[in-house]
């Protein structure tokens, strides 16, 4: 496995393949108090992180990462194909003219904990997260999924597999997305 700490990555550029800043394949990832930001591709997944493996980030900023053409483009920010845990991480200002603006839960399980924010990202559809088909996400209730815009349906989550949001009061974790909050997750209005 590999661990980043403090670390910026910046400037990535690449087309028709994974990751213009950060590609995991087959080793874990450990990340703390790292900035990936302003990466871009062509037909990419992952313009920030691309990731099959497990994924842990603590405190880190993933921000305005793009993947704005090809048939494949998908996830601004990151691409969650693995076990992944973000923990009090800001994911801003992503975009992909495909689905998945910030976060795309691939496959396995992805975790959103502490303060993580998804916020000002971008998409087609899934402005601020996709969540695939077999995939699941959880979100504790001190996340938020905020202020995102799809294209065209679903600003908040596109959620295709499943989605738990925690706490009492899950209506207030997704709000002020752009045309709407949520497809299919359950307590989201």
């Amino acid at each position: 496995s590999v661990t980043l700490e403090k670390l910026r990555i910046t400037g990535g550029l690449l087309s028709n393949d994974f990751g213009a800043g950060i590609v995991s394949l087959g080793a874990g990832l450990t990340m703390t108090n790292c900035t990936v930001s302003e990466n871009q591709g062509s037909n990419v997944q992952g313009a920030g992180i691309y990731s099959d493996s497990a994924l842990q980030m603590t405190g880190c900023q993933i921000s305005d990462n793009a993947c704005i053409s090809g048939d494949e483009a998908l996830a601004g920010g990151i691409f969650a194909g693995g076990p992944t845990t973000l923990t009090d991480c800001q994911i801003t200002g992503n975009e992909t003219s495909g689905e998945g603006g910030g976060l795309v839960v691939g496959a396995d399980a992805t975790s959103l904990a502490g303060q993580t924010t998804v916020s000002g990202n971008k998409a087609a559809g899934g402005g601020g997260i996709l969540v695939a088909s077999g995939a699941s996400l959880t979100v504790a209730p001190t996340c938020r999924v905020t202020h995102n815009i799809a294209t065209e349906l679903y600003g908040g989550i596109a959620n295709r597999g499943t989605v738990t949001l925690q706490g009492s009061s899950p209506a207030t974790i997704v709000v002020n997305n752009c045309p709407d909050n949520c497809l299919d997750v359950p307590g989201c209005t």
